[in-house]
């Protein structure tokens, strides 16, 4: 979704809601696929809400907390209707300066981007304040977020460190996969990275 969304508002094509094609669909909380055309923002970080139309042509406003999923013809992307907890603090200069943004867990149903599918799925999803999160899921297990953490750097306040929480939590779920670990270790809090590791675990154990 990233460089899909980030590449059209990059070259200024198109309105600010795009139409998407009629292969589009949406999976309801009863678990029927409705095929039509999704509408949405381009210039959100994340979608919060799309707008379908269906085979009637009326158009509906569907909410994270109205479907399972959804996919997206035009750029062969699917998200997962989640309830996810998530660190809402700053990793910015600006925010970690700012008192009022702290770590802080936020617990919401959103639409999260999935970027692998298989016994260990990973997804994305970016907050309002355009801070990247990545969650994964083992199995049929909970979605948690993969966490990392930015904190001001002891005696040079214009820098900032990172805590890398997250290569943790994938030893600890990931780690039966014999030389994972050398991949985690090199591994960044990015979709190419993560999805590296999640489709190295899936490949060894023979997941789909």
């Amino acid at each position: 979704m990233v460089k899909a969304f980030l590449g059209i508002i990059a070259l200024g094509l198109g309105p600010s809601i795009h139409c998407l094609g009629q292969q589009d669909y949406v999976i309801t909380n009863l678990g029927d696929t409705i095929r039509g055309t999704i509408h949405f923002n381009i210039y959100r970080s994340h979608p919060g809400d799309i707008r379908f139309t269906g085979p009637s042509g009326i158009q509906k406003v569907y909410f994270p907390s109205d479907l399972k999923e959804f996919h997206v013809s035009s750029i062969q992307e699917d998200f997962l209707s989640a309830s996810v907890t998530f660190n809402a603090g700053g990793n910015t200069l600006y925010q970690l300066y700012n008192a009022n943004i702290e770590d802080t867990l936020i617990q919401e149903r959103v639409f999260l981007l999935i970027l692998v599918r298989g016994e260990a799925s990973l997804y994305f999803f970016s907050d309002s304040t355009n801070r990247s999160h990545y969650f994964l899921q083992m199995g049929s297990d909970p979605v948690k977020e993969l966490e990392i953490y930015y904190n001001l750097k002891k005696g040079n306040p214009d820098e900032f460190i990172t805590q890398d929480a997250y290569k943790t939590q994938l030893l600890d779920a990931l780690g039966a996969c014999p030389g994972i670990d050398q991949l985690i270790s090199e591994s960044s809090y990015s979709n190419r990275s993560l999805t590296r590791v999640c489709n190295y675990y899936n490949a060894c154990l023979g997941g789909k």
